[in-house]
């Protein structure tokens, strides 16, 4: 056997991890995610779910031990720690903006996530299409952006349907739908 054909099968077992947000993946789920990362047209929707899934995200806590900011607490809720996690999920505002995304993705007959762990956020457990994972890459982004330390989760969604509807090839009914969603 080729030594490549040896490390495959003693990887097959294993589950890798993505250390910073405790992702336990089979070697097989990492392939299958990576293979539906590469099917996304746009770059920046690829790089916004790699760097979600190691972690790669500036929160208040994480600026705060760089000594960017004084104050690790969340600016949108009265939680003490602003984490990584708490950013992405379990604030109330972010957790509402899941919530009007979740619409829209009704609106649009796409799957709809079964909860908002960090693995179906980044489409590595739920088996998503490419416009699904493209508009939760979307609002990954908003979410993690520096710049949005106040939002309206309804402006947040809005603002990430447009950019898809601008950025990925999208037949036309879909087209429609997302031009009906927009200007609602």
């Amino acid at each position: 056997l080729s030594i490549r054909r040896q490390r495959q099968m003693c990887i097959r077992d294993r589950f890798i991890c993505i250390y910073k947000l405790g992702l336990i993946l089979t070697p097989g789920e990492v392939l299958s995610w990576s293979n539906r990362i590469r099917s996304l047209t746009s770059t920046r929707h690829r790089n916004i779910l790699l760097r979600v899934a190691h972690g790669d995200v500036f929160s208040n806590s994480r600026l705060c031990r760089f000594g960017l900011i004084n104050d690790p607490k969340c600016s949108n809720c009265p939680e003490p720690s602003e984490s990584i996690f708490h950013r992405i999920v379990e604030c109330p505002k972010a957790n509402r903006a899941w919530l009007e995304l979740e619409e829209v993705k009704l609106k649009l007959d796409l799957p709809q996530l079964s909860d908002l762990s960090i693995e179906n956020l980044i489409g590595a457990k739920e088996k998503v299409t490419k416009i699904a994972l493209a508009l939760q890459a979307e609002l990954l982004h908003k979410l993690t952006s520096i710049g949005s330390k106040d939002y309206c989760p309804k402006q947040l969604v809005k603002s990430a349907v447009k950019v898809i509807c601008c950025c990925e090839n999208l037949s036309s009914d879909l087209k429609e739908k997302f031009k009906e969603i927009n200007s609602s």
